[in-house]
């Protein structure tokens, strides 16, 4: 199914009321024509007046009417740095004084993928004298995001680069935020090798197994990045080394070579692994639902003193996500607080839960049935209204349930395009499972 967050719904209204003018009582009897006296702009914390009154065009002297005023107003609401734009306009002896107002809209950070030819610092200060509103982020749509590609591509077209600059929002997994990545197309550069300053990586043949994801393809900082967070980063949390840094991604050109014509390059990361600790137990806040013991009891490998592997300490939280919502917490909120001594080269962990209601079963809705596939699959529900509802045999039911409840019934149900939903009252604490089988 799509859905459409609330703060795209918000966009796509505001879209449609973007560019409402208003005058004050003084203009309203005044003809809306002459030339500009004065452009300004007030409302946007992010841009200072004078730069956005650039954007718009307007210089005074300039002849100006209504319908021009309405023009701008329309480009500072497609452009997508604001949410609203509206305008309000005098006319004095010296011309009309128009004030555009605008409200800033939701922005993220910029985000250049693979151009291994400059530092980020050199692109956006290439960016920032341009005529468009740059300051590092950008909105999620907007005509301004196409301004901001055109701006790269000229700056590396007086490079002696040539191609096409592209934009999306994307997820950077180490930070797990989003950002609007610009990449370039048409302009392959492959990684011959990469290379890291910890010779551990080197030596590892698990992650030396995986280096043909990124050499020999074309060279993405994005790809880098996932790479050694999703590959090589694990290998050390496995050893205890839980605050590993990896610096960025350094592009190396071949020697003497024309850069602006390179089709390979080599890359260099920057590792610092750091303290390398030991294990010496977690204590649980916030827990009223299942006890402090019995929460122990789902620690079945770490032990003082052993080695800090951060894939146990992760599948330390995760059972006890699971184990609570087994027991009908399904809006737990965990925040694993660590308490690293470099000194004695020992964690311990303080986990803050947050536990919610504990919800009980209430109605089981079925839609796309017989009355014979109804029954089938009453028969295997197992979890009975007023239940502490138990996700483990929710999950279960789909995953083996369905299928036994079928086992030879002529119909056929596609469970890949089953839709199903926990249909959630917190204050109540009931919760309804609802299945729309196709």
């Amino acid at each position: 199914m799509t859905h459409i967050s609330l703060r795209l719904a918000v966009a796509l209204f505001s879209a449609l009321v973007l560019s409402v003018p208003f005058a004050s009582p003084q203009s309203s009897a005044t003809v809306a024509t002459g030339k500009v006296a004065a452009v300004t702009v007030s409302g946007s914390a992010r841009y200072p007046s004078d730069a956005v009154a650039a954007v718009t065009g307007l210089k005074p002297g300039d002849p100006i009417t209504r319908d021009d005023m309405q023009r701008v107003a329309d480009t500072l609401a497609q452009l997508g740095p604001f949410t609203n734009v509206r305008y309000r306009f005098n006319t004095t002896d010296r011309g009309v004084v128009i004030d555009y107002q605008v409200t800033d809209a939701p922005a993220v950070p910029v985000s250049f993928d693979n151009f291994p030819w400059f530092t980020d610092d050199e692109l956006i200060a290439a960016l920032k004298p341009s005529s468009i509103l740059f300051d590092g982020t950008e909105p999620e749509r907007g005509t301004i995001l196409d301004q901001t590609g055109l701006a790269i591509e000229k700056f590396l077209r007086e490079h002696a680069i040539f191609g096409s600059v592209t934009h999306a929002v994307t997820t950077l997994d180490l930070q797990n935020r989003e950002v609007m990545e610009f990449k370039l197309e048409g302009v392959p550069i492959e990684v011959e090798k990469i290379g890291y300053s910890d010779p551990a990586v080197q030596q590892d043949r698990r992650i030396q197994d995986r280096i043909s994801d990124l050499a020999g393809k074309p060279y993405s900082r994005h790809a880098i990045e996932s790479f050694n967070f999703e590959v090589v980063r694990p290998e050390y949390l496995d050893h205890g080394y839980l605050r590993v840094q990896f610096g960025a991604a350094r592009p190396v050109f071949p020697s003497g070579a024309d850069r602006s014509h390179a089709t390979k390059i080599s890359i260099d990361v920057t590792v610092t692994p750091g303290v390398a600790y030991t294990w010496n137990g977690v204590h649980w806040s916030g827990n009223s639902g299942i006890s402090a013991a019995d929460l122990d009891k789902l620690n079945m490998v770490l032990k003082p003193g052993d080695i800090a592997s951060g894939t146990e300490i992760q599948a330390l939280w995760e059972r006890v996500k699971t184990s609570y919502a087994n027991q009908g917490f399904l809006d737990l909120a965990v925040q694993p607080v660590p308490q690293f001594d470099d000194a004695s080269r020992q964690v311990s962990y303080t986990l803050s839960i947050h536990e919610g209601p504990q919800y009980h079963m209430g109605k089981l809705e079925l839609a796309g049935l017989s009355l014979e596939g109804e029954r089938r699959i009453r028969a295997v529900w197992s979890i009975q209204p007023g239940a502490v509802f138990n996700e483990s045999i929710f999950e279960s039911f789909l995953d083996s349930g369905v299928k036994r409840a079928f086992a030879g019934f002529p119909a056929h149900y596609d469970m890949e395009k089953t839709e199903h939903f926990l249909e959630k009252d917190p204050a109540t604490g009931v919760v309804n499972v609802l299945l729309n089988f196709q």
